[in-house]
């Protein structure tokens, strides 16, 4: 048999491989579902604690905080998404296939990354409408 055939179950076998290795990389862990959790609620004790001590005014500033934090992680939220089509684009060479997937283990962990951040945004905008409905009464 010659050795420079190429034996395209071979080929498919590295594809699924691929895939796999992609898949397995971008789906959320527990211990990621604990990050969205504790990364909003030490936020929301920190902007409690500089609203309440820091702030010697009658007005409360916790709300602005809180809003403030959550428009912050939607911009970053937003910034790696972009930075995620721009290098996917890259790799492609073509600016149209910015939107699909490379299917790298790399590109996984970017793609859970994005999903954490996206996840804290949801979870800070919740606190952020629940906090100014509180002060509103």
């Amino acid at each position: 048999m010659d050795k420079n055939k190429f034996n395209s179950s071979d080929i498919n076998d590295k594809e699924i491989i691929k895939q796999a290795k992609y898949k397995s990389s971008k789906k959320l862990m527990w211990y990621d579902y604990l990050i969205v959790l504790f990364i909003p609620l030490v936020y929301v004790l920190i902007t409690y604690f500089i609203a309440k001590f820091a702030m010697s005014n009658d007005k409360n500033y916790w709300e602005y905080f809180i809003t403030l934090g959550f428009a912050i992680s939607l911009i970053v939220s937003i910034a790696t998404g972009w930075l995620r089509n721009k290098q996917t684009a890259s790799y492609y060479n073509n600016k149209t296939k910015r939107y699909d997937s490379t299917f790298s283990e790399d590109e996984g962990i970017r793609r859970r990354i994005n999903k954490i951040l996206w996840l804290i945004t949801l979870v800070l905008l919740i606190c952020s409408i629940i906090f100014w409905i509180i002060s509103l009464v």
